[in-house]
């Protein structure tokens, strides 16, 4: 089932996939290469996304961003 959550991204590949963390518990989240040249990611960067489970890889990296928007720097 779908989330809306709360994220951070924590590294950008040179091929272009993505990884972030969830805010509420840190779980790994998968971001797809085109998602993220839709993006243009950089590490740090805050998201709020629509994930859901990685049938994939679970054991690595339990959820997959399906799509994502970038939340403004509030500091």
């Amino acid at each position: 089932m779908a989330e809306r959550i709360t994220c951070y991204v924590t590294q950008v590949l040179p091929e272009g996939a993505a990884f972030a963390v969830r805010e509420d518990n840190n779980e790994s989240i998968y971001i797809s290469a085109s998602l993220n040249k839709e993006l243009e990611l950089e590490p740090t960067d805050v998201l709020a996304a629509v994930i859901v489970p990685n049938i994939r890889m679970p054991e690595r990296t339990p959820w997959f961003m399906l799509t994502a928007s970038l939340l403004e720097d509030e500091a």
